[in-house]
């Protein structure tokens, strides 16, 4: 549980390269800490829910754009095993291409 909060904590499994993560790697587009980590787009499977968190349970197989570049902080980076998304963000995978995998 992550308290009063509508995050949801995601195991990732698969990652999208963004324009915009290149462009953060190759010459620093934007003023982020050091150590960063990049990647906002993610699939994975819930592993945790905040308390407010209604239209997802655990084990939901989502897609999530977690807000990384806004907020800076490393807990949103996409490119690492469990990332933290935000429910208003993540969608849950269709079953259709859910059997196509």
């Amino acid at each position: 549980m992550f308290g009063n909060f509508t995050h949801i904590n995601l195991q990732n499994h698969a990652i999208a390269v963004q324009p915009i993560d290149a462009k953060i790697r190759h010459d620093a587009y934007i003023n982020v800490p050091y150590p960063f980590i990049l990647g906002g787009t993610l699939a994975g499977t819930v592993v945790a829910l905040g308390d407010k968190v209604q239209n997802l349970k655990v084990g939901d197989r989502v897609v999530s754009d977690t807000p990384i570049y806004k907020k800076r902080d490393v807990r949103y980076g996409g490119w690492q095993k469990f990332v933290v998304g935000r429910e208003s963000s993540t969608a849950k995978v269709c079953h259709v291409i859910d059997s196509l995998l």
